[in-house]
């Protein structure tokens, strides 16, 4: 064993054989020493970013220094350092972490053993804190977070006359408000990061508080031309207060009041007039929020109220205006039991169109003028409504005669009968109006080619495409003395028809709701005659006479006969021979109509004189069974 050889060497060993004083052919072999590991590691300077790290030269003869740096997350960087040097900057390093930096020395493939020491970074500082918003109590901070794993924030605020007050604030948030602030008070504001016992660099910010504005504001007495105001002191310190009232009108005036008051009284007001008034504190030139409050001098009450024009469902209300100027009206209304509404009117309104009223009551109205919150007496007027002719409308045609004009869904009463309401869409301008409408195709939209059930009882938007059910045809023209005539419009983009016969009944469920119909008349030709005294089809239902199914092989469901020359309920756009909505007499088989409605109603409502009904030859006509 060879000691106190030079790190990093390389050394020639040469062996000699020796016997009785005779030596013999020496043998020699070379070998390198290792290269000695650099020591005295030390961790000299360390900020929330870097760490400088120093350390005592190897002996050995090297190439470089290798120092290599992992954090406690587990990232690694390794930098090569010269070898002539003893000291080295880390950079890049995360803020608050640990980390475990080995340092070697190599010469050519030769490595030292690597040196260890531990740093930990500072706990960066949070940046650009600022303060956002400021009230009377309250003042709201910002910041950008710290890039360090930490536990909490810190905030510390030092009042003007030296007391303070610490927070702790969630380690995620990078903003919060500071409340309980004394008004019209200076603060300084630190806010700093924690990690265990550890704290970064304090940062800070000031806030000033507004002066807190005056509160609860109030008008204690009103008369015609003074008002008394009053207020609760401002708690920061002030000069004065000021109070500025200003008329609906423009007019302004303002005054000044002691720091002691909290009450006062403005005179000189007008009659009738709004007033808005506004109160703040003043310290020098720093002005409080302004509290304000509206008051209105009393008014005088609109006179000759009356009702005119009274219909069972209208009435004109009409009134002079009073003699201040205000901001407006509300008008009541209730009936005898005492139900109620009201509207709002502005101030130049003089009649108000009462609409939907109930027919045969008697209603009180009620005017008063206001001005803000203030308001005038009232004034009252009775008068009854006109009673309706038809107070539960059994159909489209009585619904009319009510008064109504426009087409649209209405309730109507299964033989007037109170307890058996139908909603239905009455076409009102058609041929006179008060048509029942209980189909419609007109976009596609809806599929028609649907089961017995559905048929039934009806589907579809009635304002749009539907079926309103076989059910209710039943029960509309099957159930009262009320013979009811049918009409059918049909339209193309350039073309409308029409056909209407003079009598429509639809039978039960138990006769599988057959088909009546009576004479004929219009400018479509005749396409239902064929179809009378026959039930109705469906493809889950079939009651026609054909060897199939109609409903199936025409692709509707309809009162089918040996097939059809009407089939309105096919299938929407299809051209295909009798699948489509068809109208044979006006477009035949193999065009499918656009726009189709049915619709019905009582056939005295009909001003156009009764055709004989057409006599339709169907020789050569059969429907071929597809």
């Amino acid at each position: 064993l060879f000691v106190g050889l030079k790190p990093g060497t390389e050394y020639e060993v040469t062996v000699i054989p020796v016997k009785d004083n005779t030596e013999g052919k020496p043998s020699s072999v070379s070998g390198r020493t290792g290269v000695d590991s650099p020591t005295n590691v030390a961790t000299d300077r360390v900020t929330e970013d870097t760490a400088t790290v120093s350390w005592s030269k190897v002996e050995a003869p090297i190439d470089r220094y290798m120092v290599r740096y992992t954090s406690a997350d587990g990232d690694t960087k390794e930098i090569e350092v010269g070898s002539e040097k003893s000291i080295i900057t880390l950079l890049d390093m995360k803020p608050g972490m640990e980390y475990i930096i080995h340092i070697w020395a190599e010469k050519g493939p030769q490595r030292s053993k690597k040196a260890s020491t531990r740093a930990v970074t500072e706990i960066d500082s949070p940046a650009h804190l600022v303060t956002d918003q400021v009230t009377e109590d309250t003042a709201t901070i910002s910041w950008e977070r710290v890039r360090a794993l930490i536990d909490r924030y810190m905030v510390n605020y030092v009042f003007a006359d030296g007391d303070t007050k610490e927070m702790e604030v969630g380690k995620n948030k990078t903003t919060t408000t500071l409340t309980g602030l004394k008004p019209g008070t200076e603060y300084v504001i630190y806010l700093w990061a924690e990690k265990g016992a550890r704290q970064s660099q304090r940062i800070s910010t000031e806030a000033v508080t507004e002066i807190d504005s005056p509160k609860n504001l109030v008008t204690d007495r009103v008369t015609e031309d003074s008002a008394t105001i009053s207020w609760d002191s401002v708690q920061a310190p002030i000069d004065r207060y000021m109070v500025s009232y200003t008329s609906a009108d423009g007019d302004t005036k303002e005054i000044e009041e002691g720091k002691d008051r909290s009450t006062t009284t403005l005179t000189g007001l007008k009659p009738g007039v709004k007033y808005t008034i506004h109160l703040w504190a003043e310290l020098g030139s720093k002005q409080s929020k302004r509290a304000s409050t509206d008051t209105l001098t009393d008014i005088d009450p609109p006179k000759n109220l009356r009702v005119s024009d009274v219909t069972h469902s209208t009435g004109v209300v009409t009134w002079t205006p009073p003699a201040a100027q205000i901001d407006g009206y509300a008008l009541t209304y209730q009936d005898q039991d005492g139900a109620s509404k009201e509207v709002q009117l502005g101030p130049s309104e003089q009649r108000f169109v009462l609409e939907g009223l109930e027919q045969g009551v008697r209603y009180t109205v009620l005017v008063m003028a206001y001005k803000g919150d203030r308001q005038s007496r009232k004034t009252d007027s009775t008068f009854s409504t006109v009673s309706f002719l038809y107070p539960y409308p059994a159909d489209c045609s009585q619904t009319q005669q009510n008064g109504n004009a426009s087409s649209g869904m209405y309730t109507i009463y299964l033989n007037g009968d109170g307890s058996r309401p139908m909603q239905v869409y009455c076409d009102m301008t058609t041929d006179g109006g008060g048509w029942i409408v209980f189909q419609r195709r007109s976009t596609g939209e809806v599929d028609f080619y649907k089961r017995w059930k559905n048929y039934v009882e009806g589907f579809g938007d009635p304002t749009g495409e539907f079926w309103l059910g076989l059910d209710k045809l039943h029960n509309l023209t099957s159930s009262s003395p009320v013979r009811y005539e049918l009409r059918v419009d049909l339209r193309t983009a350039s073309e409308s028809v029409y056909a209407v016969y003079d009598f429509f009944q639809v039978a039960s469920s138990r006769d599988r709701y057959r088909l009546s119909v009576g004479n004929y008349r219009g400018n479509a030709g005749d396409a239902m005659t064929y179809h009378n005294g026959w039930k109705f089809t469906t493809w889950d239902r079939d009651n026609d006479v054909a060897l199939s199914n109609c409903a199936l092989t025409h692709h509707g469901a309809w009162w089918y006969k040996n097939c059809h020359l009407a089939n309105l309920n096919g299938k929407y756009g299809e051209n295909k021979h009798s699948e489509g909505v068809n109208w044979e007499p006006w477009k035949g088989h193999e065009f499918s109509i656009p726009f189709t409605e049915m619709k019905i109603r009582p056939q005295s409502s009909s001003n156009e004189p009764i055709l004989e009904r057409k006599k339709r030859s169907l020789s050569g006509k059969r429907k071929k069974i597809r």
